[in-house]
C-alpha cells in the first residue's frame, strides 16, 4: 500500500484546534505543508505563526468546501492529504447546516484527488466515534466494525437534536469517503485511512481571542475548569473516551507513514474519560480549582462508551499522554491567556 514518509501534505481546516497541531507536527518532522482556511485573515495569521518554516508552509483560502472542484488547484504537487475540515457543532437544529458541508467537503476533496491529485499517495480522513457508537442502555464495546446508523435514522425521522445531527454527519461523510475509495481503488495510486477519535483535548495553538471562540471540546474543558457550575451551559454527559490533541496529530503522521495502515479504519482513543476522571487528574497538578468542589462541579456521566483500540494500538502504536499531563497543559494554556489564575505543579 502507498505511504508518505516525506513530501508535501495538504491539510484542510489548518487553522482549527486539531488542524493546526497536525500542521505543526508535520513541519516538525520535515514535511512541507499547504493548509486550507476559509478566510484571508486566517491565512495571514497562519503564515505569521509558521514563518520560521519559510517556504515549507503555505496557505490557500477555500471559502466554501461544498463547491465542486474547489480543491482542484490546491492539490498541485501534493503527496498526501489530511482532511480535517468539518463542522463540529452540537447545537444546530438544522441538519443541512452540518451534514451538507461534512459530506460535500469530504466527497469534494476526494473527487479532486481523483482528477487532480496525480502525485497523491494517501488520504487520511478525520471521522469521529460519533460515527461508531449508538446511544443505548448498557452499550457494548464498540470497534471499527460498528456504525451509528441509529443517528442517521433519527435525522431521517426529522430529529432536530444537535447531537444526532452531528453524529449523522460523521456517519454519512465517512461512508461517502469509503464509497468513493472503494469504487476507484483499483485504478488510482492512493489509498484511504480513516481515524476515528473520541473527545480531543489539550492546549490550543490556533488564534483565539476569548474563551467563547474555543470551539467544542476546548470550550467544554474551559467551562469545566474555569466557570462555576451554575453559570455553565450544559456539558456533554457522556464518556466518549478522550485523546490529547498532540497524540491525535501524531496519529495522523503515523497514518501517513505506515504502509499497512492503507485502506483501514482506526479508533484512536487513550481510554475512558468521565468528568470525574478529568477532575481527579487535574487535582494532581493544582489545588486552585474550587469550582470542581461546588455542587455539580464534576457533572455526572449518564452513559459510558467503551472502544476496542487493539487495531490502532497494534498498527499505529501511538503513545499517549497521561491524563494529568494533558490537564496540566490545558491549565497552563488557559493561564497564559489570562483566563485562569492558580499554581500548577507536577505530581
Amino acid at each position: 500500500m502507498p505511504a508518505t514518509p516525506s513530501g508535501k501534505v495538504l491539510v484542510t481546516g489548518a487553522n482549527g484546534f486539531i488542524g493546526i497541531w497536525v500542521v505543526t507536527r508535520l513541519l516538525e518532522r520535515g514535511y512541507s505543508v499547504r493548509g486550507t482556511v476559509r478566510t484571508a485573515p486566517r491565512a495571514e495569521q497562519l503564515k505569521e505563526q509558521f514563518q520560521s518554516y519559510g517556504e515549507r508552509f503555505e496557505c490557500v483560502v477555500i471559502d466554501d468546501i461544498t463547491k465542486p472542484g474547489v480543491f482542484d488547484t490546491s492539490l498541485n504537487g501534493i503527496d498526501a492529504v489530511a482532511h480535517i475540515a468539518s463542522p463540529v457543532i452540537m447545537t444546530s437544529t438544522e441538519p443541512d447546516d452540518i451534514i451538507i458541508p461534512a459530506v460535500k467537503g469530504t466527497t469534494n476533496i476526494l473527487q479532486s484527488v481523483l482528477t487532480h491529485g496525480t502525485s497523491v499517495k494517501r488520504v487520511v480522513l478525520t471521522s469521529s466515534v460519533g460515527a461508531i457508537f449508538t446511544i443505548r442502555e448498557d452499550p457494548p464495546v464498540f470497534s471499527e466494525k460498528d456504525w451509528n446508523d441509529a443517528a442517521v435514522a433519527q435525522v431521517e425521522a426529522n430529529s432536530k437534536e444537535g447531537g444526532y445531527i452531528y453524529m449523522a454527519s460523521k456517519v454519512l461523510a465517512e461512508r461517502a469517503a469509503w464509497d468513493v475509495y472503494e469504487k476507484n481503488k483499483g485504478t488510482v495510486g492512493w489509498d484511504l485511512v480513516v481515524l476515528v477519535p473520541p473527545i480531543v483535548i489539550g492546549p490550543v495553538l490556533h488564534a483565539v481571542s476569548n474563551p467563547q471562540d474555543l470551539g467544542f471540546s476546548p470550550g467544554e474543558m474551559y467551562q469545566f475548569l474555569c466557570v462555576r457550575p451554575e453559570d455553565r451551559p450544559p456539558i456533554t454527559p457522556f464518556d466518549m473516551g478522550w485523546i490529547d490533541v498532540r497524540d491525535y496529530a501524531d496519529a495522523n503522521i503515523v497514518a501517513l507513514t505506515k504502509p499497512e495502515a492503507g485502506g483501514e479504519r482506526f479508533v484512536t482513543s487513550a481510554g475512558p474519560g468521565t468528568w470525574k476522571d478529568f477532575g481527579a487528574a487535574v487535582r494532581k497538578v493544582t489545588k486552585d480549582l474550587s469550582v470542581l468542589d461546588e455542587p455539580g462541579g464534576c457533572p455526572e456521566t449518564v452513559l459510558n462508551f467503551k472502544f476496542d483500540t487493539t487495531k490502532a494500538d497494534t498498527i499505529l502504536g501511538v503513545k499517549y499522554h497521561a491524563m494529568w499531563e494533558s490537564m496540566r497543559d490545558i491549565l497552563a494554556d488557559f493561564k497564559s491567556r489570562g483566563w485562569w489564575e492558580g499554581v500548577i505543579a507536577d505530581p
